[in-house]
């Protein structure tokens, strides 16, 4: 089977879309279905290109985005100029003077309904995308920015399910360990709501993808290793290009999160040390679970989610955790078999070496 590729279409890191053609499906059918559709995975693996793309391609007139990241970051309305992609100066003047001098103050709720008051009778049946909602500058530096967050969320799923807008639809994007770890699915059930989940690109997608990036902007890293530690996630490709030296600190980094993770496990869950690894070894390496009958084992998946180390995948024959990374499962898996009873004495040579070699074997 071939790979899909849009030419004509530029991402954000410079190259063609590629792949996540039964994604654009998918949310193609929700969004025609459901007021509210959230779209969560791992981090860096497109989520924000896929409906940018999707919104651009199929609802170029209707369709209204905001990076609420890079907006939190600029801290002033001027700057969502930058940040907002509507269809048209007109649109992208009219939302700027509703948000001017509110910005700071505006919540999900409040930002949603604040720009389409002023672009309803502009384009009719509107879609808005809001990017990483949970970054918007009114939650930055609180305590309870998050749980704001999440009643913001709740408040306008229950808003959009009564139908007092039958034109206006919501697509957000957010990191799966805020949105799993934090139990949104649980508070938006009964709404008008529904999500969707985007996982690693395939290898011979995110080969494609790699090869058209490392002949237009370089690459100093092989393919096999990139993607024996990040997988399919587009969004690692410019830091790991960079050298060798970026790689080896990913890794790096990844051991010292895994090892605190798991000593959060130890102590939460009353585990030895070895243990921790073991079991968590046989979560990440695919075995799927039913959490009622491996309680245990289940909540060691919601710990590791939490901190970013996995993520959850509801399946017919139970729950499958999945390393965000696959590095994640690499080092969990040298440690196990040298039953060690911590990860950081594992070098990041060996750790890449294991990986390339999963990569190289797969391939043959």
């Amino acid at each position: 089977m071939s790979v899909f590729v849009d030419n004509g279409y530029r991402t954000r890191l410079g190259v063609s879309f590629y792949d996540r053609v039964a994604e654009l499906g998918n949310l193609e059918e929700l969004t025609g279905s459901y007021r509210l559709v959230v779209v969560y995975g791992p981090r860096n693996v497109g989520k924000s290109e896929l409906v940018y793309y999707w919104g651009r391609r199929r609802h170029r007139h209707r369709f209204v985005a905001i990076q609420s990241d890079l907006l939190r970051a600029s801290e002033r309305v001027e700057g969502v100029a930058r940040y907002l992609v509507a269809p048209g100066d007109e649109i992208r003047e009219s939302i700027l003077g509703a948000l001017r001098s509110r910005l700071r103050d505006l919540g999900l709720l409040g930002l949603v309904y604040a720009a389409y008051d002023t672009v309803r009778s502009l384009l009719g049946e509107t879609i808005f995308f809001i990017d990483e909602f949970h970054l918007l500058p009114r939650y930055a530096g609180r305590r309870a920015g998050l749980e704001e967050a999440l009643v913001d969320l709740e408040a306008l799923a229950h808003s959009l399910a009564k139908a007092e807008e039958p034109r206006l639809r919501v697509v957000l994007a957010v990191s799966e360990g805020f949105f799993a770890s934090q139990e949104a699915l649980t508070r938006l059930h009964g709404y008008s709501t529904e999500h969707l989940l985007v996982e690693h690109m395939d290898e011979k997608s995110y080969r494609a993808l790699y090869t058209e990036y490392a002949e237009g902007k370089g690459c100093s890293t092989d393919f096999a290793t990139i993607y024996g530690v990040a997988g399919g996630a587009p969004g690692y490709l410019a830091e790991l290009c960079s050298s060798q030296q970026a790689v080896e600190r990913l890794i790096e980094r990844s051991e010292s999160l895994l090892e605190w993770s798991l000593a959060e496990a130890r102590e939460a869950l009353g585990l030895g040390a070895r243990e921790a690894i073991e079991l968590s070894y046989r979560l990440l390496g695919g075995e799927s679970l039913a959490p009622l009958e491996q309680p245990r084992l289940h909540r060691l998946g919601q710990l590791l989610v939490l901190h970013n180390i996995a993520y959850p995948v509801q399946e017919a024959s139970g729950m499958r955790y999945k390393p965000q990374l696959p590095i994640y499962r690499v080092l969990l898996e040298i440690a196990a078999e040298e039953k060690q009873a911590t990860l950081l004495g594992i070098s990041a040579e060996k750790a890449l070496g294991r990986a390339r070699e999963q990569v190289e074997t797969n391939k043959a």
